[in-house]
């Protein structure tokens, strides 16, 4: 299940949301996250705020319920048990007992809920710190467009095309925090005070000191992938909500996520299969002719018709550097039995027959 998707008593089982909520000073690039969380889905606000105060409930101050109210509350308890099980239950000394158990037991966090939800102006909590406002900058690349840039600290990004990263204007001190969707190789400045930390949507997370890697996260993909090529990575599965327990990645090692079951793995990788982009290489291995059209479309900023699915594509292998959409196209039709035709007008390709 998706944050989004997320009730109140879901927020209060997820291991990730007690410790953003319960260590809020120790947890920085939590805070990022669900801060950035919050401001995509607005809407899940009133809900998030609701289970943070019902998490902290039992260390409020400023109101403690009266006796009448705890009745009241023990009262909608004890009315929801079973009444099955009451009139099977002979020995009056039973109901004694248990009302005794609940009233020892849960009382106090049971009335902290139920007051919370129903007379929410008894919880006020006291606002003793405050955070300077980060305002963050966002860098596209649209397709067709490959786009190098630095950021504030002296780090180096190239995002490839239809590719989103959001930074801020400048980075606060001792964290660096960036959030990925799309694409893009990061060379980021070394510094031990300050680790960087990148999240990709709801999913992962990565934090370095300072190294060279890329990560592949479009949205319509089944799969995340991250690739180091120098230094070290740590990874943090979001979705398995392992983030104590992040995947140290070595040069030459990739992380990959199913976005569908949350699994990951970790194997080696052919630096220029995955990184061969940035140095304007279009390169195929073993490609699937999903996999050629998807980034075509993407490298050349064009949309394709499929009129006739060529079955001799498959497993295709090639390199490009400095070629032309047709001169692409020339190369693999000639080998996998297909014509096309390019409208530059409405930037269209026909496959045919």
């Amino acid at each position: 299940m998706e944050y989004k998707d997320y009730e109140i008593e879901d927020f209060l089982k997820d291991t990730l949301f007690i410790e953003w909520v319960k260590n809020p000073d120790h947890s920085p690039e939590l805070d990022f996250f669900w801060d950035n969380w919050l401001e995509n889905n607005p809407e899940k606000e009133d809900t998030i705020l609701k289970a943070k105060d019902i998490l902290l409930g039992i260390s409020y101050n400023s109101y403690t319920p009266t006796k009448k109210e705890t009745s009241e509350v023990l009262e909608k308890i004890l009315k929801g048990i079973e009444h099955k099980k009451l009139e099977n239950r002979n020995s009056s000394n039973w109901y004694s007992n248990i009302t005794v158990r609940i009233a020892a037991s849960i009382i106090f966090i049971v009335a902290a809920v139920y007051l919370f939800k129903n007379q929410e102006k008894y919880f006020q909590q006291e606002q003793t710190t405050q955070t300077e406002e980060i305002k963050y900058l966002s860098k596209y690349s649209p397709k067709g467009v490959k786009t190098l840039f630095k950021l504030p600290d002296g780090s180096t990004v190239k995002l490839n095309s239809e590719s989103k990263l959001r930074i801020p204007e400048k980075f606060p001190a001792h964290e660096r925090v960036v959030y990925l969707e799309g694409e893009a190789f990061f060379d980021i400045a070394r510094d031990t005070t300050s680790p960087f930390t990148i999240y990709v949507g709801e999913s992962i997370f990565t934090k370095v000191l300072g190294t060279s890697f890329n990560i592949n996260a479009y949205p319509e993909k089944k799969e995340i992938k991250v690739a180091l090529v120098t230094g070290k990575l740590e990874v943090h599965n979001i979705v398995e909500h392992t983030i104590e327990k992040p995947v140290l990645l070595s040069p030459n090692q990739m992380f990959t996520l199913k976005k569908a079951t949350g699994k990951s793995i970790t194997t080696a990788f052919d630096p220029i299969e995955v990184t061969a982009w940035k140095d304007g290489i279009i390169y195929f291995k073993n490609a699937s002719f999903e996999e050629i059209i998807d980034k075509l479309e993407r490298w050349y900023d064009v949309k394709f018709i499929i009129k006739h699915k060529p079955d001799k594509v498959k497993d295709f292998s090639g390199k490009y550097t400095g070629k032309t959409l047709a001169d692409v196209l020339e190369g693999i039709s000639f080998s996998s039995g297909f014509s096309f035709t390019i409208d530059h007008k409405s930037n269209t390709v026909t496959i045919n027959k």
